[in-house]
């Protein structure tokens, strides 16, 4: 079993990639709990900050989260959430989360492999979800019964031990996927194609990366540059990003950047690099106007935070 604390990251654990942006203040730190085999994926999560979430599902895995609290204005791919929500991802669906402080949620991935060896023994048929499918799973038997034992893992990992084997969330997981609710309902298309539309930004971004100005990484973009690159009018563009993260493009991408800020100025000692150089690396001229939007969402100036690395 492993516990942490996620500030803003980029990782993996097995059968998905995270993303994740820090959007404002919050009241603690984000603490993940995982427990991991071979096949098979168990986490809770606790959020204490607001934020921006990307995952990533890979090509051979599913993913079914459980909702234990949420806030109102929680909102996973386009989907409002409130507790007790629950969420099936296909084999290579992404996920975009907007998140405040307040949520937590279980989820468990599972490979599709120890699915199907699981419903062999048992004599059942089950359906992979479609690829890249997310759905929002309403109330039935078979979904209640993963639910409590999703919600029984939670409990469990935040005690400090699971209890729960590994075939017991496999058995609930393939009779889900045996008697899939019909009134289910599925990211509609706008939610895709807007996705698509963020994504392509963001590949433009991360490619400025390493060029001779840091331009594309933080403050010096402009709508019209982005809309240009996604071949869409700024106003189906200012959409995709809302629907898909809660913010403009602007701020998106400022956040962004103030994230990777915090990564450097936590190496920065090591590294030798100092809070101008930092401003600088992530798009901002100004260290003032970089030290007040890093205080803004962090709650503290780039110095204290180099000062506690």
């Amino acid at each position: 079993m492993i516990a942490f604390e996620a500030d803003e990251y980029s990782g993996s654990l097995p059968g998905l990639t995270l993303d994740v942006i820090r959007t404002g203040r919050g009241f603690g730190s984000n603490i993940v709990t995982s427990y991991v085999e071979r096949d098979i994926t168990i986490a809770c999560a606790s959020t204490r900050f607001p934020m921006i979430g990307r995952t990533t599902t890979d090509d051979d895995t599913i993913i079914v989260a459980l909702i234990t609290s949420a806030p109102s204005s929680t909102r996973w791919c386009g989907i409002d959430l409130q507790p007790s929500s629950m969420l099936l991802y296909g084999p290579g669906a992404e996920h975009t989360g907007i998140s405040p402080a307040g949520v937590d949620f279980t989820f468990t991935s599972l490979s599709i492999r120890a699915l199907e060896e699981s419903a062999e023994y048992r004599e059942i048929d089950f359906r992979v979800p479609e690829r890249g499918r997310v759905i929002a799973l309403d109330s039935a038997p078979d979904t209640a019964l993963i639910a409590g034992v999703l919600r029984a893992a939670g409990d469990q990992l935040n005690e400090g031990g699971l209890l729960l084997r590994s075939e017991d969330v496999l058995r609930s997981v393939g009779a889900m996927l045996a008697h899939e609710p019909m009134t289910s309902r599925c990211v509609g298309r706008r939610m895709t194609d807007s996705w698509s539309f963020v994504s392509v930004c963001i590949d433009y971004v991360d490619s400025q990366r390493g060029t001779l100005s840091p331009r594309g990484v933080g403050a010096r973009l402009s709508i019209p540059e982005l809309c240009a690159v996604a071949h869409v009018s700024e106003r189906r563009l200012r959409n995709a990003f809302y629907d898909t993260t809660g913010v403009s493009p602007m701020r998106f991408f400022r956040l962004r950047s103030l994230t990777r800020a915090r990564r450097l100025l936590l190496n920065a000692r090591d590294l030798g690099g100092s809070i101008p150089d930092v401003a600088l690396s992530v798009g901002y001229d100004h260290v003032s106007r970089f030290s007040s939007y890093y205080n803004d969402v962090y709650g503290e100036y780039p110095s204290t935070t180099m000062a506690s690395a």
